[in-house]
This record gives C-alpha cells, sequence and structure tokens, in this order.
C-alpha cells in the first residue's frame, strides 16, 4: 500500500486488477467497497480459469456461470451510484460499443496486435 500512497501523494492514476478464484467469486460487493473506499477508481477483473491435463477445471478457478453471477452483482453495486466516479474496464468497454459502435479492448474486437501493458 506504500507504492499506491505514494502514486495518490504525485497524483498519479493507477489501475487496480484484480484476479477472480473460486474464494473471492462470491465476494463481488465486498471487492467492489474494499477497492472503493481504499481510493482505487480504476478496476479491472479478471477470471481465474485454468484446466487440468484432462480438460477439467482446477480447484481454485471459478466456471462460466460464477463469473456471470460475480458481474451482475459488480454490476448492481457499481450502477447504484459510482458509475460516474468509478471506472470498471469490461463495464466501460460493453457501454463504448454501444454507444458509439466502437471496441476499447482488443479482446472485444478483431485483434489484440498492438497492446502494450508496463
Amino acid at each position: 500500500m506504500r507504492g499506491i500512497e505514494r502514486l495518490k501523494q504525485h497524483g498519479v492514476e493507477f489501475n487496480i486488477l484484480t484476479l477472480i478464484n473460486n474464494q473471492t467469486v462470491k465476494k463481488a460487493k465486498e471487492i467492489y467497497r474494499y477497492h472503493c473506499d481504499n481510493g482505487f477508481f480504476f478496476h479491472q477483473y479478471i477470471p481465474c480459469v485454468e484446466f487440468d491435463e484432462d480438460g477439467n477445471l482446477r480447484p481454485f478457478s471459478i466456471n462460466g456461470e460464477d463469473w456471470g453471477k460475480f458481474l451482475f452483482d459488480l454490476f448492481e453495486e457499481w450502477i447504484k451510484e459510482d458509475v460516474k466516479r468509478v471506472s470498471i474496464r469490461l463495464f466501460d468497454s460493453i457501454m463504448e460499443y454501444l454507444v458509439y459502435g466502437r471496441y476499447n479492448v482488443c479482446y472485444m474486437g478483431k485483434s489484440c496486435v498492438q497492446y502494450f501493458v508496463v
């Protein structure tokens, strides 16, 4: 948290990337509130999905139904009062597409060729 405090002191915007696994998938509202309460206003959530050699989900992974419920709960919490204050990348991307007809993330479009991450 010291690094985050330093970023805040210098006015640097940052993004929180949260991996959702089998232990956290039922805690969308708690995780979201924790991020907001700590001044994290740019969120990304990604599902933990890994398969074993037989093609079965590993125990720490989440399935599509649980991921969908997580996103639903997250959206319900976000839309109440934070839609103008908090950026959730997936929801922002969906809304951008619905309003402007363009994708602002490569995984929703046709290609991820030019993607830079630090």
